[in-house]
C-alpha cells in the first residue's frame, strides 16, 4: 500500500509540474508568434505551424514516463548493493554484468537513431508545409491544373516519412527487446549461480528468491533507456525548431 501511495504521489507531482510548464511555455510561444516582425524573413506558415505543434513532443518528454525512468535509474545501484548484502558478491556480479551490455547497445544505436529522427522531423515539417500551403491556395491549384503534380509530391513525402519512421521504430524496438532478453538472461544466471551457492551452504532458498526479484528490479529501468533516448532525440529536434522561433526578431 505504501509503495502504491508513493507511486501515486510521484505521478501527481509530475502531472502538476507538467501542467504549469505547459501553460507557461504555450503562452510564451504564442506571444512570440504574435510579436514576430512582419518586415523580417519568416518561416512558411505550414512550417511554423508544424514547429509549434511539435511543442507537444517536448512537453511529453518532460511529463510522461521519462522522468519516472530518470528517477528510477539511481536505484539500480541501490538494488545491486542489496543483492550483494543478501547473496554476496557472486550474486551481485550477475546483474552488474548485464547493465553495461544494455547500456553499450543503447549508446551504439544512438547515432543512427538520432540521424533518422532528424530526417523524419525535417520531412514531416516539409509535408505539413505542403499541406497547409496547398489548402491555402486550393483555387489556384485547381486553376493551374497542378493537382496531379502536387499529389505525386505528397505521396512521395508520405512514403519517405513512413519509411524513415519505420526504421526509427525498428531500432527502438530492437533495443527494448534486447534489454528484455538481457533481463531474462540475468534472471536465469542468477538462479544458476544461486543454486551453486545453496549447495555450498552460502545462500538460502529464500535468499535466492529475494536476489532474483531484486536483480530483476535492477535491470528493469534499463529496459526503458532505449525508449528514453528515442523520446530525447525527438524532444531535442522539437526544441531546436522552437528555439528558432523564440530567437526570431520581434516588434517589442
Amino acid at each position: 500500500v505504501f509503495d502504491l501511495l508513493l507511486k501515486a504521489l510521484r505521478g501527481y507531482f509530475i502531472d502538476v509540474a507538467g501542467k504549469r510548464a505547459d501553460l507557461a511555455l504555450s503562452a510564451a510561444l504564442y506571444a512570440q508568434v504574435m510579436d514576430l516582425r512582419l518586415d523580417q524573413p519568416r518561416q512558411p506558415v505550414g512550417s511554423l505551424a508544424n514547429n509549434l505543434r511539435e511543442f507537444d513532443s517536448l512537453r511529453e518528454f518532460f511529463t510522461s514516463a521519462t522522468l519516472v525512468t530518470l528517477v528510477d535509474l539511481p536505484f539500480v545501484l541501490l538494488f545491486l548493493v542489496v543483492v550483494w548484502a543478501v547473496g554476496g558478491w557472486q550474486m551481485a556480479l550477475v546483474p552488474a554484468a548485464g547493465i553495461p551490455v544494455v547500456l553499450a547497445l543503447a549508446l551504439a544505436l544512438q547515432a543512427p537513431l538520432r540521424a533518422r529522427i532528424r530526417r523524419v522531423f525535417r520531412a514531416a515539417e516539409a509535408k505539413h508545409t505542403a499541406l497547409i500551403e496547398t489548402l491555402g491556395a486550393i483555387e489556384q491549384v485547381k486553376t493551374l491544373g497542378a493537382a496531379s503534380e502536387l499529389q505525386r509530391k505528397w505521396e512521395a513525402m508520405v512514403e519517405y516519412v513512413a519509411r524513415e519512421s519505420l526504421g526509427t521504430r525498428l531500432i527502438s524496438t530492437f533495443a527494448v527487446n534486447f534489454s528484455g532478453f538481457v533481463q531474462v538472461i540475468v534472471s536465469a544466471a542468477t538462479i544458476v549461480v544461486g543454486v551453486y551457492l545453496i549447495a555450498d551452504n552460502r545462500l538460502t532458498l529464500g535468499g535466492l528468491i529475494a536476489c532474483n526479484i531484486i536483480a530483476g528490479r535492477a535491470i528493469a529501468p534499463l529496459a526503458q533507456v532505449a525508449a528514453l533516448f528515442t523520446r530525447y532525440h525527438q524532444a531535442m529536434s522539437a526544441l531546436a525548431a522552437l528555439n528558432k522561433i523564440m530567437e526570431a526578431p520581434v516588434e517589442r
